[in-house]
């Protein structure tokens, strides 16, 4: 992809139709090449990040990934009103994270956490419908994952599925390995 960040925005950009330098503005490079030698803890990153923590920072991303979909949707002939955002182990955080703060134009159709689940209390009247995979084993034993997040969104009221799967762990992903978890991709596909 390329040695410096430089190098990589121009590669992604040529890879994904020109978009260099897109978000170019909010882009912490600097802030790091600059002040990489006075952090010394975690502290010391969340400051130079305006105190924003790193779940706050990855939410930040995943706003601005639909904002900039949503943006170029007809350029990219999709459908501005059918954007979803999946994440998988820590990456069902930043979904959720977006689910849970968003703006009109940041807002989710669909929320897919894979390997998720909610530290939020009360779901937002308008949060996105929730399709939720799950495997039998996951890091946290005797927490179901997932489960928290399907009951939050039933009691609300809200679009909810839940797909949990007899006989598999954590890190199942998207594979074609003759394990009956494969079929998820179809049921999302078929929503």
């Amino acid at each position: 992809m390329g040695d410096t960040p430089e190098e990589v925005s121009q590669n992604m950009g040529q890879m994904f139709g020109g978009m260099v330098g897109a978000g170019a503005e909010s882009m912490p490079t600097e802030i790091l090449d600059d002040n990489t030698d006075q952090a010394t803890s975690i502290e010391d990153f969340i400051e130079l990040f305006g105190g924003n923590s790193a779940a706050k920072l990855a939410g930040d991303d995943g706003r601005k990934a639909i904002e900039i979909v949503r943006t170029r949707a007809s350029e990219w002939e999709i459908n501005p009103d059918k954007i979803g955002i999946i994440g998988f182990s820590a990456g069902s955080g930043v979904a959720l994270n977006v689910c849970f703060d968003h703006n009109d134009a940041s807002k989710p159709n669909l929320v897919v956490p894979v390997y998720g689940s909610a530290f939020e209390e009360n779901v937002p009247d308008n949060a996105a419908p929730l399709f939720v995979l799950a495997p039998e084993f996951d890091i946290n034993p005797g927490t179901p994952t997932g489960l928290n997040l399907y009951q939050m969104w039933h009691k609300a009221q809200l679009p909810a599925e839940l797909h949990y799967f007899h006989g598999t762990n954590h890190g199942f992903g998207i594979k074609d390995n003759g394990e009956p978890v494969n079929i998820w991709p179809y049921l999302l596909y078929n929503l």
